[in-house]
């Protein structure tokens, strides 16, 4: 998504300088898609001050519905991120949520839930070299979760295939599964729960498909220390969430389980097949354990994310 610049779109630094477009004015508003306050003109420096979400806005880097409040003059206005373009690394937001409490938070062991900045928290582990290394390394995981939970492994392989890029993208917080941090009722913004087995949280452009079509928002992603947390992650949020309790009767039946949770895993509605279709070209079904014991919730009665 943040690839070579195109004609008329701005550059943005990761501190929060930005340049109005080369070919066009950047219009800059009240509110996220609010009243028309000014239109800056090409060379025009701002400052990115926090990022919001807001009304549905199109531009060069295509649809989005975030917004960057900037300084003009005196005034604190709002662009649409979908005309900047950013030296930071593809996802990577540029400045803290407006409201937020603070900017990069670094969680206390044991916590669960706490402010949740654009840095990750956790060490990145570094991309797998292929596919099938991928595989290898994060089978035993979802083997020990299926005994966990009946989550089948060739399900949660199949997943972390699909939401990863064979292992390659995890949203800078090692999440293999694409678990969105839980937003916590009642304290300011930017404060979510990740659960016992995370780490603490960051937060990401992300991809959704809105009304039909793909728009980049900003989503807090749970953040782990390890693939294995990850993975006993997962199985745990899909245990516990009553929304997927139906395919927890086609523990035995792995293609039924998966379109099932697919109902409500993605905004994709292609999710499914493709997640079917990754498990039955990499023969993923092989991997697969009976449950040790009828599922419990080894949650610890955390709240269900994604």
């Amino acid at each position: 998504m943040l690839g070579g610049l195109a004609p008329g779109v701005a550059l943005a630094q990761v501190k929060g300088t930005v340049l109005s477009p080369d070919r066009t004015t950047v219009a800059a508003r009240d509110a996220p898609g609010g009243r028309l306050v000014v239109r800056v003109k090409h060379g025009k420096r701002l400052r990115i001050t926090c990022q919001t979400s807001g009304r549905v806005a199109n531009g060069p880097t295509g649809r989005s519905n975030i917004w960057d409040r900037v300084i003009v003059g005196t005034r604190r206005l709002y662009v649409a991120d979908a005309v900047l373009r950013t030296h930071a690394a593809p996802g990577v937001l540029v400045a803290k949520l407006c409201g937020a409490p603070a900017l990069d938070p670094a969680p206390n062991p044991g916590t669960t839930s706490g402010a949740c900045g654009i840095i990750s928290p956790v060490a990145q582990l570094p991309p797998y070299p292929s596919r099938a290394t991928f595989i290898s390394a994060a089978v035993p995981g979802a083997q020990q979760s299926a005994r966990e939970t009946g989550v089948p492994a060739s399900v949660t392989l199949a997943q972390a295939i699909l939401e990863t890029a064979s292992g390659t993208i995890a949203a800078g917080a090692n999440n293999y599964f694409g678990i969105k941090a839980s937003a916590v009722a009642g304290v300011p913004v930017g404060v979510y729960g990740w659960g016992v087995y995370g780490a603490g949280c960051v937060l990401r452009k992300t991809g959704e498909v809105i009304k039909g079509r793909m728009v980049t928002t900003i989503g807090a992603f749970r953040a782990y220390q390890s693939l294995e947390a990850s993975i006993r992650d997962h199985g745990a949020r899909l245990l516990a969430n009553d929304v997927y309790r139906p395919a927890f009767a086609y523990t035995d039946d792995p293609e039924k389980f998966a379109r099932i949770i697919a109902r409500h895993y993605a905004t994709d509605p292609a999710y499914g097949d493709k997640v079917v279709a990754l498990m039955r070209s990499e023969k993923l079904q092989q991997y697969d354990v009976a449950p040790t014991a009828a599922p419990g919730d080894p949650t610890g009665g955390a709240s269900p994310g994604r």
